[in-house]
Formats: C-alpha cells, structure tokens, sequence
C-alpha cells in the first residue's frame, strides 16, 4: 500500500510519516504476504490432487486398454482353434468319404483329399488376388482419369 498524500502540507514539503501509518502498512503487507502464501499454498495443493485424479485416469485407461487387448487375444486365439479344429474334422471327414469310394485304401482317401484342400486353397488365394487386382484397376483408373481431366482445364 502507498502513503497517504492527502495529508501532505500544502507549502511542498512532505511531512514524516507517523509511526503507527509505518507500523500499519507493515501489517497490512504482512497479511498481504500471508494471504499470498496461503494462496500459493492451496494453488500448489489443489494442482497436486488434480495430478493425482490424473495419473489415476491414466493408470486405470491403461490397464483396461491392457485388459481388452488380452481378452481380445484370448478369444483370437480360441477362434483359430476352433476354426483350425473344425476344418481338420471336415478333411478328415472328406478324407474317410474318399476312403470308402476308393475300396477302403486308406492311402488313396487321405492323397485325394489332401490335394483336394490344396487345390481348395489355392483357387481361393487366386480368387482373392484377382478380386483386388480389379479393385486396384478400377481406383487407378479413377485416380487417372480425375488428373487427366485435372490437366486439361488448365
């Protein structure tokens, strides 16, 4: 706080300041400071529980991120088992169905159907590339018929 002017002489000189005004502006700037620590105190305080509400969020988020991935890993896992299972029993099956056509030689059924899920495998692998090479033809397509019209407006 500043000093009183009103009480200035009106001559020029100022006069000395009584001791109580010294003695009062000094408690006054001691519960200023007081208040200000105490501020900065609860300010630091409530910065630190925002911190902590924080760093719990995170921890939680990160272990349910972490707790959804296994799940979901877990249950990848068991389905490919599950299809890898299903699919040996419909070989094998198919297997034992050319066994039987085949006079009981075991040998036969098992080679016959072997080659059949390879074959199987294979027209469904070609099957998906030419299915993506048609799509690809047709983006590029597109993309080239958009920058030649692109190329002739200007």
């Amino acid at each position: 706080m500043g000093r009183d002017f009103s009480s200035r002489p009106v001559g020029g000189t100022a006069a000395a300041p009584r001791t109580g005004d010294a003695q009062h502006a000094r408690e006054t700037e001691s519960t200023l400071s007081q208040a200000l620590l105490k501020a900065g105190a609860e300010i630091v305080g409530s910065a630190n529980s925002l911190i902590d509400v924080y760093s719990d969020r995170v921890r939680l988020s990160l272990r349910r991120k972490f707790t959804h991935a296994a799940i979901f890993l877990l249950a990848a896992a068991a389905a490919v088992v599950w299809l890898g299972a299903a699919s040996l029993a419909t070989l094998r099956g198919v297997c034992g169905g050319f066994t039987a056509l085949f006079g009981g030689r075991a040998w036969q059924g098992d080679l016959v159907g072997g080659l059949l899920a390879l074959l199987l495998s294979a027209l469904a692998v070609v099957i998906y590339q030419r299915s993506f090479a048609r799509g690809e033809f047709a983006r590029l397509k597109i993309k080239y018929a958009r920058s030649r019209n692109e190329h002739r407006k200007t």
